[in-house]
């Protein structure tokens, strides 16, 4: 099942949006662990490269029992769903390619996620403001609750995306507004 999202983020005060934006959200690996907190999960940074213009972080991801809708955690169990959510992004072409992987061995080969972003800077028309796009794949083989799943994962996927956009843009705002701040004192 595929899922299309896009949100855009207002830059304030930055030349280069595209750059601000990729600095703060997706170079800080600490706004992906933050971001996680948030939508209650827990997770740990278990391998990052910086090749040239390439990133690749990989996150460990555990969500919080509280956090696991109950049509998902009685369908699949609450203790199976840990995740690897491996992500590499190219900084010259502002695109993301990332792949969720199920660690428990129940779940290993039932859930896959795989998707890809990107950036893209809306001026002149819309000045400071990025546009990020996601396309994802979702696909279940739990039979046979399969497309059941899917829905379900999706309709979370959406929602969870809503409130980490909303996280990002916060963060953005608080720490423009610090550099801005900082420069203005100098």
């Amino acid at each position: 099942m595929k899922m299309h999202l896009e949100k855009t983020y207002e830059i304030p005060g930055s030349n280069d949006p595209v750059k601000t934006c990729e600095d703060i959200c997706i170079r800080d690996e600490s706004t992906a662990i933050d971001a996680y907190k948030v939508l209650g999960a827990t997770a740990e940074v278990i391998k990052r490269e910086v090749s040239g213009d390439q990133l690749q972080i990989d996150l460990r991801v555990h969500p919080n029992r509280e956090s696991v809708p109950s049509v998902i955690g009685s369908l699949i169990g609450y203790d199976a769903l840990d995740y690897v959510q491996k992500t590499t992004y190219d900084f010259q072409t502002h695109t993301g390619v990332m792949e969720t992987l199920m660690t428990h061995p129940t779940m290993s080969d039932k859930v896959t996620s795989k998707g890809s972003f990107n950036l893209r800077n809306n001026a002149p028309f819309a000045p400071r403001t990025v546009t990020w796009t996601l396309d994802v794949d979702v696909d279940a083989h739990v039979w046979p609750i399969s497309s059941i799943v899917e829905h379900t994962i999706i309709s979370e996927l959406k929602a969870r995306t809503s409130i980490v956009e909303d996280f990002n843009q916060t963060l953005i705002n608080q720490k423009i507004n610090g550099v801005l701040e900082t420069s203005n004192a100098a």
